[in-house]
């Protein structure tokens, strides 16, 4: 991948899907997406889980959350399946 270039993800029924750039790789994420409101996207070191986190939202049906969020090797996203038929993903552009 190069400075430019789209990363997004969507994830399978129920499950969680994380985005962990490659080392010396930075990302901006710029929305996120749920079908169920209990869905949450999450900041992690990978010890550490939730170093921030999207909070609940009120939203019927699908939601967006407009957000710019820096990703790295070091500190990424990730959501986990909220229960049976539920889907999450992400949209963002790599920076470096």
């Amino acid at each position: 991948m190069a400075i430019g270039d789209v990363v997004s993800g969507i994830s399978a029924d129920n499950t969680t899907i994380v985005f962990q750039p490659a080392a010396g790789v930075e990302c901006l994420i710029t929305s996120y997406f749920a079908d169920n409101t209990g869905n949450l996207i999450e900041m992690t070191n990978g010890v550490a889980t939730p170093l921030f986190n999207s909070g609940s939202t009120s939203f019927d049906g699908t939601s967006f959350n407009n957000m710019k969020v820096f990703v790295t090797n070091t500190l990424f996203i990730q959501s986990s399946g909220a229960g049976a038929g539920t889907f999450t993903g992400y949209t963002g552009i790599q920076i470096k």
